[in-house]
């Protein structure tokens, strides 16, 4: 869904949809984890040298992680840890990882822990980040809405004022047509003012 633009009182204001996630990120972190799997399954089977292939797994959990989140670091450090537990029925693996349960409880607890730990984080991350912009949103939608009030009532006082000084104008025409007859008239005119004092008007 692209922006859409309204119109509010002559002004032309566009709203951006909120864009959340990465789908092709995603769907890496997603294959990154059975990728190396088969990637270390292939280089055992068919005797080509993995370097490291263990920690190589742990950095496809921690990067699966840190890119999409709890529910990705569980998925990553589940798979991670069957393959973990393959490997150690087979005897495959170094002995400080796959040498017996207890390196295997200490290693696929470590890998669970910092996983999730850094998906929280991202999740925290992204929840802020689109919280930032949905209030961004909001306030760039509040300013528009009170320019247009803003222009509005501008127009308005603008308008009375015109009137205002339309008015005037007639008046201080007015004034000068009333003064300009009193002053041709040959009589004396005079006239009494509210409180009974007599005043000449063309004298």
């Amino acid at each position: 869904m692209g922006p859409s633009t309204s119109s509010e009182n002559g002004l032309y204001f566009t709203t951006y949809p909120i864009q959340v996630g990465n789908k092709p990120l995603w769907l890496f972190s997603a294959l990154l984890t059975p990728g190396v799997i088969l990637y270390i399954e292939l280089g055992r089977r068919f005797g080509f040298v993995v370097p490291i292939p263990f920690l190589l797994l742990f950095a496809a959990v921690v990067l699966a992680s840190s890119i999409s989140g709890r529910l990705a670091s569980i998925l990553a450090a589940s798979l991670a840890s069957a393959f973990i537990i393959y490997a150690s029925s087979i005897d495959y693996g170094p002995q400080s990882l796959t040498g017996g349960v207890l390196q295997m409880a200490l290693g696929i607890g470590l890998m669970f822990i910092v996983g999730y730990n850094l998906g929280y984080t991202r999740d925290q991350n992204r929840a802020l980040t689109r919280f930032l912009r949905e209030r961004s949103a909001d306030l760039t939608n509040q300013v528009a809405r009170s320019t247009a009030v803003l222009y509005r009532t501008n127009q308005e006082l603008e308008r009375e004022i015109e009137s205002q000084q339309a008015t005037a104008a007639i008046l201080h025409e007015r004034e000068q047509q009333l003064a300009a007859i009193v002053n041709s008239n040959i009589d004396l005119i005079c006239r009494f003012t509210p409180d009974t004092r007599l005043v000449f008007v063309n004298d």
